[in-house]
Protein backbone atom coordinates (compact mmCIF):
# COMPACT_ATOMS: atom_id res chain seq x y z
CA UNK A 1 0.00 0.00 0.00
CA UNK A 2 1.39 3.40 -0.97
CA UNK A 3 1.07 5.79 1.99
CA UNK A 4 2.74 8.98 0.76
CA UNK A 5 2.03 10.18 -2.76
CA UNK A 6 4.25 12.59 -4.66
CA UNK A 7 5.03 13.33 -8.29
CA UNK A 8 7.61 10.52 -8.39
CA UNK A 9 5.26 7.69 -7.37
CA UNK A 10 2.00 9.11 -8.71
CA UNK A 11 2.06 6.83 -11.75
CA UNK A 12 2.73 3.85 -9.47
CA UNK A 13 -0.30 4.82 -7.37
CA UNK A 14 -2.55 4.82 -10.44
CA UNK A 15 -1.22 1.41 -11.51
CA UNK A 16 -1.63 -0.10 -8.03
CA UNK A 17 -5.26 0.97 -7.96
CA UNK A 18 -5.96 0.12 -11.60
CA UNK A 19 -6.99 3.72 -12.33
CA UNK A 20 -6.58 5.18 -15.82
CA UNK A 21 -5.45 8.76 -16.30
CA UNK A 22 -8.87 9.52 -17.79
CA UNK A 23 -10.78 8.05 -14.83
CA UNK A 24 -8.59 9.88 -12.32
CA UNK A 25 -9.01 13.17 -14.15
CA UNK A 26 -12.79 12.77 -14.06
CA UNK A 27 -12.75 11.85 -10.36
CA UNK A 28 -10.57 14.83 -9.46
CA UNK A 29 -12.29 17.27 -11.78
CA UNK A 30 -9.09 18.19 -13.60
CA UNK A 31 -7.94 17.78 -17.19
CA UNK A 32 -6.40 14.52 -18.38
CA UNK A 33 -3.49 16.51 -19.75
CA UNK A 34 -2.68 17.74 -16.23
CA UNK A 35 -2.54 14.13 -15.02
CA UNK A 36 -0.19 13.30 -17.88
CA UNK A 37 2.03 16.30 -17.04
CA UNK A 38 2.35 15.11 -13.44
CA UNK A 39 3.37 11.64 -14.60
CA UNK A 40 5.97 12.99 -17.03
CA UNK A 41 7.38 15.40 -14.46
CA UNK A 42 6.18 18.52 -16.25
CA UNK A 43 3.81 19.55 -13.46
CA UNK A 44 4.37 19.65 -9.69
CA UNK A 45 1.79 19.80 -6.91
CA UNK A 46 3.55 22.81 -5.41
CA UNK A 47 3.38 24.83 -8.62
CA UNK A 48 -0.27 24.27 -9.52
CA UNK A 49 -3.26 26.13 -8.12
CA UNK A 50 -4.37 25.32 -4.58
CA UNK A 51 -7.77 24.23 -5.88
CA UNK A 52 -6.28 21.76 -8.36
CA UNK A 53 -3.85 20.36 -5.78
CA UNK A 54 -6.56 19.76 -3.19
CA UNK A 55 -8.82 18.16 -5.80
CA UNK A 56 -6.01 15.76 -6.63
CA UNK A 57 -5.35 15.04 -2.95
CA UNK A 58 -9.00 14.19 -2.32
CA UNK A 59 -9.14 11.91 -5.37
CA UNK A 60 -5.94 10.15 -4.29
CA UNK A 61 -7.13 9.74 -0.71
CA UNK A 62 -3.71 8.94 0.72
CA UNK A 63 -1.32 11.61 1.97
CA UNK A 64 -0.14 13.79 -0.93
CA UNK A 65 3.23 15.32 -0.13
CA UNK A 66 3.08 19.09 0.17
CA UNK A 67 -0.70 19.20 -0.24
CA UNK A 68 -2.46 17.18 2.46
CA UNK A 69 -2.91 19.20 5.65
CA UNK A 70 -3.64 18.24 9.24
CA UNK A 71 -7.13 19.67 8.78
CA UNK A 72 -7.76 17.33 5.85
CA UNK A 73 -6.51 14.32 7.83
CA UNK A 74 -8.65 15.24 10.85
CA UNK A 75 -11.72 15.57 8.64
CA UNK A 76 -10.97 12.21 7.03
CA UNK A 77 -10.57 10.54 10.42
CA UNK A 78 -13.85 12.04 11.66
CA UNK A 79 -15.68 10.66 8.63
CA UNK A 80 -14.15 7.21 9.13
CA UNK A 81 -15.31 7.19 12.75
CA UNK A 82 -18.86 8.23 11.76
CA UNK A 83 -19.20 5.52 9.12
CA UNK A 84 -17.73 2.81 11.35
CA UNK A 85 -19.91 3.78 14.29
CA UNK A 86 -23.07 3.81 12.18
CA UNK A 87 -22.43 0.40 10.65
CA UNK A 88 -21.68 -1.16 14.03
CA UNK A 89 -24.72 0.45 15.68
CA UNK A 90 -27.01 -0.79 12.90
CA UNK A 91 -25.55 -4.29 13.30
CA UNK A 92 -27.05 -5.59 10.03
CA UNK A 93 -26.37 -9.22 9.16
CA UNK A 94 -26.23 -8.35 5.46
CA UNK A 95 -23.52 -5.78 6.14
CA UNK A 96 -21.47 -8.39 7.99
CA UNK A 97 -21.84 -10.84 5.12
CA UNK A 98 -20.87 -8.18 2.58
CA UNK A 99 -17.84 -7.04 4.59
CA UNK A 100 -16.48 -10.59 4.45
CA UNK A 101 -17.02 -10.92 0.70
CA UNK A 102 -16.12 -9.22 -2.54
CA UNK A 103 -19.06 -6.89 -1.85
CA UNK A 104 -17.26 -5.25 1.10
CA UNK A 105 -17.71 -1.76 -0.37
CA UNK A 106 -21.53 -1.96 -0.44
CA UNK A 107 -22.22 -1.22 3.27
CA UNK A 108 -19.50 1.43 3.35
CA UNK A 109 -20.93 3.35 0.41
CA UNK A 110 -24.51 2.87 1.65
CA UNK A 111 -23.80 4.42 5.03
CA UNK A 112 -21.47 7.08 3.64
CA UNK A 113 -24.21 8.15 1.21
CA UNK A 114 -26.71 8.45 4.08
CA UNK A 115 -24.19 10.60 5.95
CA UNK A 116 -23.35 12.70 2.85
CA UNK A 117 -19.72 11.53 2.99
CA UNK A 118 -17.61 10.84 -0.09
CA UNK A 119 -15.15 8.15 0.96
CA UNK A 120 -11.68 8.18 -0.58
CA UNK A 121 -9.17 5.34 -1.04
CA UNK A 122 -7.47 5.66 2.35
CA UNK A 123 -10.80 5.82 4.18
CA UNK A 124 -12.08 2.75 2.33
CA UNK A 125 -8.93 0.80 3.18
CA UNK A 126 -9.12 1.70 6.87
CA UNK A 127 -12.82 0.87 7.13
CA UNK A 128 -12.39 -2.42 5.28
CA UNK A 129 -9.50 -3.52 7.52
CA UNK A 130 -11.29 -2.69 10.78
CA UNK A 131 -14.89 -3.57 9.96
CA UNK A 132 -14.08 -6.89 8.30
CA UNK A 133 -12.61 -7.85 11.68
CA UNK A 134 -15.78 -6.67 13.43
CA UNK A 135 -17.89 -8.70 11.00
CA UNK A 136 -15.81 -11.80 11.73
CA UNK A 137 -15.24 -11.48 15.47
CA UNK A 138 -18.27 -9.70 16.81
CA UNK A 139 -19.43 -7.19 19.34
CA UNK A 140 -17.89 -3.72 19.64
CA UNK A 141 -16.65 -2.56 23.03
CA UNK A 142 -14.97 0.40 24.71
CA UNK A 143 -11.45 -0.96 25.22
CA UNK A 144 -8.63 -0.31 22.77
CA UNK A 145 -7.23 -3.45 21.14
CA UNK A 146 -3.75 -1.99 21.60
CA UNK A 147 -4.30 -1.57 25.33
CA UNK A 148 -5.76 -5.07 25.71
CA UNK A 149 -2.98 -6.73 23.75
CA UNK A 150 -0.39 -4.69 25.63
CA UNK A 151 -1.75 -6.10 28.88
CA UNK A 152 -1.57 -9.61 27.42
CA UNK A 153 2.04 -8.99 26.35
CA UNK A 154 2.84 -8.17 29.96
CA UNK A 155 1.63 -11.64 30.90
CA UNK A 156 3.29 -13.56 28.08
CA UNK A 157 6.52 -12.50 26.30
CA UNK A 158 5.38 -14.39 23.18
CA UNK A 159 2.85 -11.65 22.53
CA UNK A 160 5.60 -9.02 22.39
CA UNK A 161 7.16 -10.81 19.41
CA UNK A 162 3.76 -11.15 17.74
CA UNK A 163 3.05 -7.46 18.26
CA UNK A 164 6.42 -6.44 16.85
CA UNK A 165 5.86 -8.49 13.70
CA UNK A 166 2.43 -6.97 13.19
CA UNK A 167 3.75 -3.47 13.86
CA UNK A 168 6.60 -3.90 11.38
CA UNK A 169 4.11 -4.93 8.70
CA UNK A 170 1.93 -1.94 9.57
CA UNK A 171 4.98 0.27 9.11
CA UNK A 172 4.95 -0.88 5.48
CA UNK A 173 1.21 -0.28 5.18
CA UNK A 174 0.25 -3.96 5.61
CA UNK A 175 -2.45 -4.32 8.24
CA UNK A 176 -3.19 -8.01 7.60
CA UNK A 177 -1.61 -8.93 10.93
CA UNK A 178 -4.42 -7.15 12.77
CA UNK A 179 -6.53 -10.26 12.28
CA UNK A 180 -4.28 -12.24 14.63
CA UNK A 181 -4.24 -9.45 17.23
CA UNK A 182 -8.01 -9.06 17.21
CA UNK A 183 -8.53 -12.83 17.31
CA UNK A 184 -6.31 -13.23 20.37
CA UNK A 185 -7.96 -10.35 22.22
CA UNK A 186 -11.52 -11.48 21.46
CA UNK A 187 -10.56 -15.04 22.36
CA UNK A 188 -10.00 -13.67 25.87
CA UNK A 189 -13.60 -12.49 25.90
CA UNK A 190 -12.67 -8.83 25.47
CA UNK A 191 -14.85 -6.71 23.17
CA UNK A 192 -12.51 -4.24 21.51
CA UNK A 193 -13.39 -0.86 20.05
CA UNK A 194 -13.55 -1.34 16.27
CA UNK A 195 -14.56 2.29 15.71
CA UNK A 196 -11.36 3.42 17.40
CA UNK A 197 -9.46 0.78 15.44
CA UNK A 198 -10.77 2.13 12.13
CA UNK A 199 -9.70 5.64 13.08
CA UNK A 200 -6.25 4.49 14.17
CA UNK A 201 -5.66 2.49 10.99
CA UNK A 202 -6.68 5.53 8.95
CA UNK A 203 -4.19 7.72 10.80
CA UNK A 204 -1.39 5.20 10.29
CA UNK A 205 -2.17 5.16 6.56
CA UNK A 206 -2.16 8.94 6.37
CA UNK A 207 0.64 9.78 8.81
CA UNK A 208 3.37 7.33 7.88
CA UNK A 209 5.96 9.06 10.09
CA UNK A 210 3.95 8.23 13.21
CA UNK A 211 3.80 4.49 12.57
CA UNK A 212 7.17 3.71 14.12
CA UNK A 213 6.18 5.34 17.43
CA UNK A 214 2.82 3.59 17.32
CA UNK A 215 4.59 0.29 16.61
CA UNK A 216 7.00 0.75 19.51
CA UNK A 217 4.23 1.55 21.97
CA UNK A 218 2.11 -1.30 20.64
CA UNK A 219 4.93 -3.84 20.85
CA UNK A 220 6.03 -2.82 24.35
CA UNK A 221 2.50 -2.65 25.74
CA UNK A 222 2.81 1.02 26.63
CA UNK A 223 -0.51 2.18 25.13
CA UNK A 224 -2.63 3.83 27.79
CA UNK A 225 -6.29 2.98 28.16
CA UNK A 226 -8.34 5.69 26.42
CA UNK A 227 -10.37 7.94 28.68
CA UNK A 228 -14.04 7.04 28.82
CA UNK A 229 -16.21 9.61 27.07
Amino acid sequence: MTKMINERNFEQFLAEHHITTRDFAEEAGISQSMVSRIITGKAAFASMSHDAATRIAKAVGYHVEGVTTAEMVNKGESEVLKVAETIIEEDRQQDKADLLSDNWMFPLFRVASDLNINLDNAQLDALRDALSLWARYGKNGSTSFWFSFGKMAGENPMYVKIARNVAQKADDGDFSGLKDIVFRVTQRGIAGNYVLLAGEVYLQIMLADSVKQWARDFALGEIKKPAES
